[in-house]
């Protein structure tokens, strides 16, 4: 979903104005212009607004939510508390779950698959 589709925007709004869940990865920049860079491990990197736009949109919050495989082979998912969005509050909604991907990232460092380099497009957007 890029800011040149809104179409699939659309969608995900009304469902979330019906009452039904929408999922959206939420570490995984974008490429577009909806990434922006905020503080992650001590530099700026890029993370997609678009959930905290439609969080704000739609009047529901974010839920952070991780989900992580323990040394026994189980699935472990770890629900944060929500973060609500108001009109001009998306980056500081994006900032916080950034923090937050960090604090589970420390806690489980090779749970996190991340295969390129989240500070190249930060350091060319600033």
């Amino acid at each position: 979903m890029t800011r040149r589709h809104a179409t699939p925007t659309i969608g995900l709004l009304a469902a979330l104005r019906r009452g039904e869940l929408v999922a959206m990865q939420g570490d995984r920049p974008t490429g577009g212009r909806g990434d922006i860079p905020v503080p992650c491990f001590g530099a700026p990197a890029c993370f997609p607004i678009g959930p905290f736009l439609l969080a704000r949109a739609s009047g529901v919050p974010v839920v952070p939510a991780f989900c992580r495989m323990d040394p026994g082979g189980r699935y472990r998912i770890t629900i944060e508390p929500p973060i609500r969005v108001q009109a001009g509050e998306e980056q500081a909604g994006l900032t916080t779950m950034v923090a937050i991907l960090e604090r589970i990232i420390r806690a489980h460092p090779t749970q996190w698959f991340n295969f390129f380099d989240v500070r190249g497009d930060a350091r060319a957007a600033s």
